[in-house]
Formats: C-alpha cells, sequence, structure tokens
C-alpha cells in the first residue's frame, strides 16, 4: 500500500509530506475501514506492506507546527529545546546564510526537486534542513526532514513503525529512498551523509525492531546504488 499514512494533499510534494505518522489517511478510509482491510487480506493469505518514508514531513502538519513554535521560542540548539518536543526531530539552525531558501506555503504545489539545503521559516525565525522538495521560482526550499542523528527521532521512528505492525496489522514495510535519510554526525554543517551511519541507524531502529515483531523491511534501493545501506 503506497503511502498509507495521513500525508499531505497529493497536490503538495506528490503527497509524500506526513501530516500524522500514526493516522491511516483519510483517502483510504477510516481507520476500522482500515482494519476490515487488513482482516480480510489476511483471511486471503495476503501479506500487507507499506510503502512510506516516515523522514518526510509536510509543512502544513500540526506537528511540524509545534517544533516550529518551540525552536522560535526556545532557539535551534536542540539542548535548549524542551525534552519530547518535535522541534529535536529536526535539524535546525540560527544563521542560515546570505540567501536560504525560503519555506513554502504549506497548500504550495510543489515540483519535488532534490534541495539538499537550509530552508529559512519565519514562524521559527530559523532555518530548517531539507532533502526533498523545492522550486526554482520562486526560491522555495522543500519540505522539513526528520533527522536520523537525533536520538528523540530515532525512537520515534521505532514507535511509528511498531505501531503500524501492533495496532494496525502491517506485515513489513517498503523503506522510500533510504540513502537520503538524513543523518549528520554530532553538529556538523557538511551534510554529505554518511552512508555507513545511515546503514547502521536503520539496522538499529528499523529493521531490527520490525524484524522482533516478525515483519518484514525492504528497501527502494538497489545493491550496486549504496552497498552499505543495501546490505
Amino acid at each position: 500500500i503506497d503511502w498509507p499514512v495521513h500525508a499531505s494533499p497529493d497536490a503538495l510534494f506528490m503527497g509524500f509530506g506526513i501530516h500524522s505518522p500514526y493516522d491511516v489517511d483519510p483517502l483510504l478510509g477510516t481507520t476500522a475501514e482500515w482494519d476490515a482491510f487488513v482482516a480480510e487480506a489476511h483471511e486471503r493469505g495476503i501479506k500487507v506492506i507499506l510503502d512510506f518514508n516516515p523522514s518526510y514531513w509536510w509543512t502544513g502538519s500540526p506537528t511540524f507546527k509545534q517544533a516550529e513554535a518551540h525552536v522560535r521560542t526556545f532557539g535551534a540548539s536542540r539542548s535548549r529545546q524542551p525534552a519530547g518536543s518535535p522541534a529535536r526531530w529536526f535539524r535546525w539552525r540560527s544563521s542560515c546564510g546570505s540567501s536560504p531558501l525560503q519555506k513554502p506555503p504549506d497548500d504550495w504545489d510543489d515540483l519535488n526537486d532534490f534541495t539538499m539545503d537550509w530552508v529559512y521559516s519565519p514562524d521559527a525565525e530559523a532555518c530548517y534542513y531539507a532533502v526533498w522538495g523545492g522550486t526554482g521560482t520562486p526560491r522555495y526550499g522543500g519540505q522539513p526532514t526528520a533527522d536520523l542523528a537525533s536520538p528523540e527521532w530515532r525512537a520515534e521512528l521505532t514507535n511509528i513503525l511498531t505501531h503500524w505492525v501492533t495496532n494496525r496489522g502491517a506485515d513489513g514495510f517498503l523503506i522510500d529512498a533510504p540513502p537520503e535519510l538524513l543523518s549528520a554526525p554530532g553538529n556538523a554543517p557538511n551534510f554529505d551523509m554518511s552512508h555507513a551511519l545511515v546503514a547502521s541507524y536503520i539496522r538499529d531502529v528499523i529493521v531490527d525492531p520490525v524484524h522482533a515483531l516478525g515483519a518484514a523491511v525492504f528497501g527502494e534501493i538497489y545493491n550496486l546504488q549504496v552497498p552499505p545501506i543495501a546490505k
């Protein structure tokens, strides 16, 4: 099932930005209808595999709005943000450079470019890092990307996947574009992603916990693309 989580409208970031990672997308029906679908599939011997990546967030998500508010109040440093705040899931900085990309409106019809840059959020008065999304004219950046280097996000990511297996009956996941999962060690300003580091996090917070639940994990990747992650 492609992107079953409650996401942004389909016109925005091609519907990839998450609104609420624990909820069924209303386009697929209610939670009760989802549960009935999974039960019927299982009765017929069919496994239900979910294709999505919890790292991609919609700018209009209430969770990201809360993160912006906390950054504006407490600052861009994770150490100053409240424990449990979703602001800690993302990478922020207060100094955004001379000409940062601008956060798109929540209803922006995005072209889904590859961003890999800082994006200024006027609501946070700081910049967040984005991997996907953005357009050339105007100079809009992309959708917020949760950071695997954040221990708070790693814990939340495991919780999200566990929820879909234990509460919504999923039999496994196809993780969208795992080589593009954001992770930068420490507070490094260079965002050349360490594939070995990403691979270790994927194993620790996605593959091992999901396997422990008896579910499967697949990746949108081929072996020669990024061998450390594919393995």
